[in-house]
């Protein structure tokens, strides 16, 4: 009768869920981790509130958790950002707030990053977190390990503690190299261009 109840209410929070009311400042969340779609037990969202409280509390870096049904059409990451800027995320002096947006039913989510925190939380780091922490928890329907896992990372990365790796292309070649292959290019150039004019 309780699951069946929860299944209710979180149907009847998603039917009336307005995504571009959602994004007024007067309906900015008091808490740091927002769930409209009863994703998460109660439980769930008072450990992932705890963790980010304590974060803010330490450092000012706020990092907030938003789950809602549907971004209406519009496109994820300009709908976070209009989030972000109309309620106020992060510290104002430092612009230091980091959003991990989920719309749920469009199937999407998006990490979007204060000013502040660009040099730490590149646009990189952030996707590698996404695809690479976040997503393959979701697949399995675990949606609370994935933010939850998801969260450390985004701590470790405006911490200077996470380092996402490489792309399987390889190791990116260093100034050296590039200095070595210029000159190899520029003695090619030259080796031709002598030889052409010494036929004439």
């Amino acid at each position: 009768m309780l699951a069946a109840f929860s299944f209710l209410l979180g149907f009847a929070q998603q039917s009336s869920f307005d995504p571009t009311a959602f994004l007024k400042k007067e309906n900015a969340s008091k808490t740091i981790v927002t769930d409209k779609t009863n994703t998460l037990t109660p439980d769930q969202q008072h450990a992932l509130e705890t963790k980010l409280v304590a974060l803010d509390d330490s450092t000012s870096t706020q990092v907030s958790v938003i789950i809602i049904p549907t971004t209406g059409g519009a496109s994820i990451s300009e709908y976070n950002q209009e989030l972000g800027r109309n309620w106020g995320v992060g510290d104002k002096r430092y612009n230091n707030g980091v959003i991990l947006l989920i719309a749920k039913n469009d199937r999407k989510l998006d990490i979007a990053v204060g000013y502040g925190l660009e040099g730490a939380l590149t646009d990189y780091t952030s996707q590698h977190i996404i695809d690479d922490v976040i997503v393959p928890n979701f697949k399995g329907e675990d949606y609370y390990r994935g933010i939850d896992e998801g969260t450390d990372a985004i701590i470790k990365a405006v911490k200077g503690e996470y380092n996402a790796p490489r792309s399987k292309g390889g190791k990116a070649p260093s100034m050296f190299q590039i200095i070595l292959i210029i000159i190899v290019i520029i003695v090619f150039i030259s080796l031709v261009s002598g030889g052409n004019s010494g036929g004439g």
